[in-house]
């Protein structure tokens, strides 16, 4: 049970990291064009 929360909660943590990126770099292509 720990383990499948601790991959829940890293699952999420991707998601979000990823989620900031595209974010990131969707605003530094629009700021260039």
């Amino acid at each position: 049970f720990a383990n499948g929360l601790n991959a829940r909660e890293a699952a999420t943590r991707l998601k979000v990291s990823k989620t900031a990126l595209y974010a990131a770099l969707e605003s530094t292509s629009a700021a260039d064009s």
